[in-house]
């Protein structure tokens, strides 16, 4: 078994193919839009699922047999079909072209895998099994979804960025990332007991944010330089 190394991927505008009709192949496709993909399904035959996206004008829809002419120009491609001699066909021609290929619910045949997802806005979290058994990693987004993204989260994200941001300007010069960490970690704390990102007002929350990370920023110098003088 592989070990498979996760990354993000920006799909927007890219041609993504998606060989099969059927209700994964369907969903394949949904999220691919979702993220900004041009899909273009080919099936033969075609569930209600991914008719309703043809006709929502998410996925363009060719119900034919597919053809190694499709792989001309994908970006990216997937596959999920009962047929397993033409999943081997598609992955052999992927790999001849050096597209990068997943075929759905069968690691042994992709080139790359696609983890269970959890997000809140432009917060996510993914999670993977390395292909052993997604079924397992869905089990655990759905444990994750409840007690990792309560009520405030992608507020709380805003906030922390916009404090972040102060530090990589003038104010986090001479600091370390680990010393940066360290910074936000605490705001993150501090804003947490103070129940800040569920009772203030977004606008609120990120001058308090900026303002307590100048607090915390100047703290930490000051303690720095009492270290370094007591150290002479």
């Amino acid at each position: 078994m592989p070990k498979y190394y996760p990354m993000m991927i920006d799909l927007e505008g890219r041609l993504a193919l998606v060989v099969g009709g059927g209700p994964v192949a369907a969903r394949k496709a949904s999220l691919l839009a979702e993220y900004g993909a041009r899909v273009v399904m080919v099936a033969r035959e075609v569930s209600p699922e991914a008719r309703k996206l043809a006709q929502e004008g998410e996925v363009r829809l060719e119900e034919r047999p597919f053809e190694q002419s499709d792989l001309t120009r994908p970006f990216i491609v997937f596959a999920a079909t009962n047929d397993r001699a033409l999943h081997e066909e598609i992955k052999a021609e992927c790999d001849e072209r050096r597209i990068p290929c997943n075929i759905v619910d069968v690691p042994d045949l992709c080139g790359f895998i696609v983890p269970s997802i959890i997000r809140n806005g432009e917060l996510m979290i993914t999670i993977s099994t390395d292909g052993l058994c997604p079924s397992y990693s869905k089990y655990q987004r759905r444990r994750m979804t409840e007690c990792c993204f309560g009520q405030g989260c992608e507020s709380q994200l805003h906030v922390v960025a916009a404090a972040r941001n102060e530090l990589k300007g003038l104010l986090g010069r001479g600091l370390d990332d680990e010393e940066k960490f360290r910074l936000l970690d605490c705001l993150i704390q501090e804003g947490n007991a103070a129940d800040i990102w569920t009772t203030v007002e977004s606008k609120q929350q990120v001058e308090w944010s900026v303002r307590r990370i100048e607090e915390l920023a100047t703290e930490y110098r000051q303690t720095l330089k009492v270290q370094k003088e007591n150290s002479a």
